[in-house]
């Protein structure tokens, strides 16, 4: 017994629809995590380089823990 693909079902409007959509929403999520993860990676640069000793070190943790965790532990924990 034999399966066959629907190809009617892929090129639907409807589903197009959603595809579009779903490419929409992709690059406005990711143009709003590029420009918060620049602005928030400004200013951790910036506060570091200013030798605040507390900020620093804060800072400094905060760096290393996310640059030692893997991307997908990262996801897990948002």
């Amino acid at each position: 017994m034999g399966y066959s693909w629907h190809w009617g079902v892929v090129f639907s409007k409807t589903t197009l629809d959603a595809l579009a959509h779903g490419a929409e929403d992709t690059v406005i999520l990711s143009l709003l995590a590029l420009v918060i993860g620049t602005a928030l990676g400004l200013v951790v640069a910036l506060v570091r380089s200013a030798r605040v000793p507390v900020l620093s070190q804060i800072l400094r943790v905060y760096i290393d823990l996310f640059r030692t965790t893997p991307p997908l532990v990262q996801i897990i924990w948002m």
